[in-house]
């Protein structure tokens, strides 16, 4: 149950990628203050790694759960007004935060348009899940 090699290199992607949120990158993301839960998130991003790295067992299931609750966070965030209508006060703060930044997916009245940062980012989370949960249930390791 350790992280395999590919899992690792999937997870030096990731984090590279939400590297980015703090350094900002101009029309794709806005840069954001290490202290908070993004820098305590990728804290943890990193102290995986070195465990996956030093091949600490265990290290794939506890990914696997972290990628999980990370996931239902960015859907509750960004894809559940996607999906569903929002409401007048979500799209008028999703549109001040998110608005002047790239898209990937066509805007639709009365719903939030997940930005293209945002949109990557979740396809990473959800590739490392699959990884890590694969890796879970290799007891070879």
């Amino acid at each position: 149950m350790r992280l395999s090699d590919r899992t690792m290199m999937a997870l030096v992607v990731l984090i590279a990628w939400f590297a980015l949120n703090f350094v900002g990158v101009a029309d794709l993301v806005q840069a954001e203050a290490p202290i908070g839960l993004a820098g305590v998130m990728l804290s943890i991003l990193v102290l995986i790694l070195a465990g996956g790295i030093l091949r600490i067992d265990y290290v794939a299931p506890v990914y696997a759960v972290l990628l999980l609750v990370w996931a239902a966070l960015q859907i509750e965030t960004h894809w559940t007004t996607y999906v569903l209508a929002a409401s007048e006060s979500k799209l008028q703060w999703y549109e001040r935060a998110f608005g002047r930044l790239w898209h990937i997916l066509p805007p639709a009245p009365g719903y939030t348009v997940p930005d293209a940062y945002h949109t990557i980012l979740l396809a990473l989370i959800a590739l490392n899940l699959l990884l890590a949960l694969t890796d879970s249930a290799n007891r070879a390791g």
